[in-house]
């Protein structure tokens, strides 16, 4: 008996895609897997990234006294999850 399975259209950005692709390439998996695998994460609550875990480690490079990218260390900090 053949599981019923559904189809949909997800657009990612270049640099997320890319992100996905090269997880995959390293765990000798398909972007599909992938995606599956994170979504049942997702949904799991596993891989929820709490804002105050964000909050703290931001506090602790502030102060070192570094400067910072905030967009590109919610970025990095985002990908570590995945």
């Amino acid at each position: 008996m053949q599981s019923q399975t559904f189809r949909t259209t997800v657009d990612f950005d270049p640099g997320l895609y890319r992100l996905i692709r090269e997880a995959a390439l390293k765990n000798g998996k398909s972007v599909r897997e992938i995606l599956h695998e994170a979504t049942r994460a997702y949904l799991r609550g596993g891989n929820k990234t709490s804002f105050e875990s964000i909050y703290k480690n931001m506090r602790k490079v502030a102060k070192i006294g570094r400067k910072i990218n905030l967009v590109e260390f919610v970025r990095k900090d985002r990908d570590s999850h995945i």
